[in-house]
């Protein structure tokens, strides 16, 4: 046993992990994680910075790193990492001093369920992000993470964000259902949100503010914090009509009446 595996070894005993071998299955260690049931060690050993370590002991660690997870018999059913402890250390580890903030939202947005999708709307993975988004961050913080597009992908003037290839679209949006690279946009994400509500309330956002921003973008979301402190009393469907839509459930109460765009922020809130 060479002293990576030991040290590997090691840090998983101490750390609690079972590590029973997982059963070995060939796995495409050049290619990173592409669509929801593609997981390599590749991809995992970008995030722990190990892709200098030779295949046959990237895999090992790899391996050892599901179990830790309890989660070893992962590679078999090609499911990914589970939506529970595996993907919030995931998060953890990847979020920075916005961690906490970010497994939060994590665990609101998909139960901490990186494969989660919305019926009423195009949210997908752990932070939910639309399509629009999540392309737009793409365009905007991809690139700083690896992030390669083949054709061109512009924001138009409608603030929408588009390619001219289906395939890499569809490329790109699978994209979310990796739960390390959604939790750097995540990132990316906060920080325009929050200069925007800098910008807007002359202080930094609180974390129920900063979340406001993240269901209803940085425009929809300060719109309706001005408005709550303003006009609380306003509908708020008919300020975010695509918004209520998308989210009854949010705009409207059990009986069906709409809430106000006050009522909207404070169950927000809860």
């Amino acid at each position: 046993m060479t002293w990576r595996r030991a040290l590997v070894v090691g840090l998983v005993l101490v750390g609690g992990g079972d590590v029973a071998r997982v059963e070995r299955a060939p796995l495409p260690y050049s290619r990173p994680l592409r669509d929801p049931v593609v997981l390599t060690s590749d991809w995992l050993a970008s995030w722990i910075d190990l892709r200098s370590i030779d295949p046959d002991s990237r895999a090992f660690l790899f391996e050892l790193q599901l179990s830790a997870l309890s989660r070893a018999n992962a590679i078999r059913k090609q499911t990914g990492i589970p939506g529970d402890l595996g993907t919030a250390a995931l998060v953890a580890m990847t979020a920075g001093p916005d961690k906490d903030y970010l497994l939060k939202i994590a665990r609101r947005e998909s139960a901490m369920n990186p494969w989660a999708r919305a019926d009423r709307s195009s949210a997908a993975g752990l932070f939910q992000f639309t399509e629009n988004t999540w392309l737009c961050m793409v365009l905007q913080a991809g690139p700083q993470f690896g992030v390669k597009t083949s054709f061109r992908l512009v924001r138009t003037d409608d603030g929408r964000c588009r390619t001219p290839d289906s395939a890499e679209r569809s490329r790109l949006l699978a994209l979310r259902y990796d739960p390390v690279l959604s939790t750097k946009l995540a990132v990316a994400l906060t920080s325009i949100n929050d200069k925007q509500f800098v910008d807007s309330f002359g202080r930094l956002p609180s974390d129920n503010e900063r979340y406001v921003l993240h269901v209803f973008g940085a425009d929809g979301g300060t719109r309706l914090l001005q408005l709550a402190a303003a006009k609380p009393d306003l509908v708020a469907a008919s300020i975010l009509p695509a918004a209520a839509r998308a989210n009854p459930s949010l705009f409207y109460d059990g009986r069906g009446h709409a809430r106000s765009v006050a009522e909207v922020v404070i169950t927000l809130e809860r």
